[in-house]
């Protein structure tokens, strides 16, 4: 399946990552940008928040999961939490990930260009800063440089869509817009816009947009701004009921307040109570930066290779194979990759990574009879490929399955996805939390 060649070809580690942070992929393409937040509009629809369970599902190291009652975190990354009446803690480096995200917010959300998103009103936006009104931060601005676009919340609103579209257009004269049915459009504003539409001058035509498709502004990067953000490290990952997601470098606790600094320059804070309640009970989703844990979605792929060259369904990272969320089992999965028969994907195995581990699961969004098999390669120092492990029938009915692989001393490992019984029809499937431990 994987020619010898290939040994060539996995000298890639002083590459550029394709992206740092997963909570929303980071895409050099505007076009590709603007589908996916398109698609992430309409899954707020389908998938709104939900109510806290006391409850949450913390994963540990080895991939099993087991039953956790949040009562606090340091800012360390230590749990603490509340066992038949009793505390009880675990340590970072002892947990991977705690619940899951909020898959969509009721109010609108900023896109910061780290990855984040936060759950806001907005007010207005001009050259220097977007004025936010939030149900958590207390920030009432962001800066304008921080920002890659707004998604809209899905209620007819079509005044404050209209006052947002045209600051964003007289920011920059030609900006990107992304619509509900995921189109997207660029141009100029006409002078004959309205408060229920907007006119567009595109080439030698014009466009009318309804301000209540309108799912999303995208600012382009050229507007003057400070350096993009450079993490040293892997972000921890913090997400909220309200539908926010941060992804942040430090945590300080203060006596009233959490303090979240996502890059030099940029500082979110938090109430440490919100109408009275500890604000660890808004937390729906907790990932900590491991240094014992490599995620494949955050290093650099040496080749991927689909069967169907189609820009829309192949292979993605944190997204499934038709550019949607990651969801399995009804729960949504932030890092993983999305596929489909038939594919391989070869990634780097480094000095230090000892163990492979994810879990296979067919996508929510995969036909009824949708099928496949995956199976696992890795490629040796004497530089060939073996199989390794028994494939993995994946179904509808199969669930979510561990894959556990020992990669010390091999140079790569290949990722197969073939068809099933019933062809590739239907057949995506996600490696959910990929990951080489150390």
């Amino acid at each position: 399946m994987f020619p010898d060649s290939a040994k060539s070809s996995c000298q890639c580690l002083n590459a550029k990552p394709r992206c740092r942070l997963p909570i929303l992929p980071a895409r050099t393409n505007p076009t590709t940008r603007l589908i996916s937040l398109g698609l992430l509009a309409a899954a707020t629809l389908l998938f709104p928040a939900g109510r806290l369970e006391a409850d949450q599902t913390l994963k540990l190291p080895d991939g099993t999961q087991r039953s956790f009652a949040l009562h606090s975190m340091d800012a360390e990354g230590n749990l603490t939490g509340l066992k038949g009446g009793k505390k009880e803690i675990v340590k970072k480096g002892d947990w991977i990930r705690l619940g899951h995200p909020v898959a969509g917010s009721r109010l609108d959300s900023v896109l910061l260009r780290n990855g984040s998103a936060i759950a806001c009103v907005v007010q207005s936006l001009d050259q220097e800063s977007i004025r936010i009104e939030s149900r958590l931060f207390s920030n009432r601005s962001l800066p304008t440089t921080a920002v890659v676009g707004i998604l809209f919340r899905q209620s007819r609103d079509p005044l404050r869509r209209f006052q947002a579209a045209d600051k964003a257009f007289e920011i920059r004269s030609s900006a990107e817009l992304a619509l509900l049915n995921g189109d997207f459009v660029s141009g100029t504003l006409n002078s004959n816009t309205s408060r229920n539409a907007l006119t567009l001058n595109i080439g030698s035509g014009g466009r009318t947009i309804p301000l209540d498709q309108l799912a999303a502004i995208y600012l382009p990067r050229d507007i003057p701004s400070s350096p993009e953000p450079t993490p040293r490290k892997t972000a921890s990952q913090i997400g909220f009921q309200d539908g926010s997601q941060i992804g942040y470098r430090n945590l300080t606790i203060r006596e009233n307040e959490l303090l979240f600094n996502l890059w030099e320059g940029l500082e979110l804070t938090v109430p440490l109570r919100i109408r009275d309640q500890p604000v660890w009970k808004q937390v729906r989703y907790l990932q900590p930066a491991l240094e014992s844990c490599r995620w494949l979605n955050e290093s650099e792929t040496v080749r991927i290779t689909d069967s169907l060259s189609r820009t829309f369904l192949k292979t993605r990272w944190n997204r499934n194979a038709a550019n949607g969320p990651l969801l399995c089992q009804g729960q949504l999965f932030e890092r993983g990759l999305g596929t489909r028969p038939n594919s391989q994907v070869i990634h780097s195995v480094g000095p230090q990574d000892r163990k492979f581990r994810a879990e296979l699961s067919l996508d929510d969004s995969a036909a009824e009879l949708g099928n496949a098999t995956c199976r696992v390669a890795l490629f040796t120092k004497d530089g060939k490929w073996k199989s390794v492990g028994k494939p993995l029938k994946i179904s509808r009915s199969s669930g979510l399955q561990k894959i556990e692989v020992e990669v010390s001393g091999c140079r790569a490992i290949g990722l197969v996805t073939t068809t099933g019984e019933n062809g590739t029809v239907g057949g995506r499937v996600n490696w959910l939390d990929a990951r080489f431990h150390r």
